[in-house]
């Protein structure tokens, strides 16, 4: 059970994302539910380092 969670894209304000992730990598990592979630978040990120 500590291998399920929330997608982190979806706790960004705005982000529509609602899934669960279920973690099957082998360091435990796993944050996204998908490439796409991935992405999204670091366009964000990016963004937010540039807009400065």
């Amino acid at each position: 059970m500590h291998r399920l969670a929330r997608c982190a894209a979806g706790q960004a304000p705005g982000d529509p994302c609602r899934n669960v992730v279920v973690d099957v990598t082998r360091n435990g990592r796993q944050q996204y539910c998908s490439v796409r979630c991935n992405n999204r978040a670091a366009v964000r990120r990016h963004r937010e380092r540039t807009s400065r």
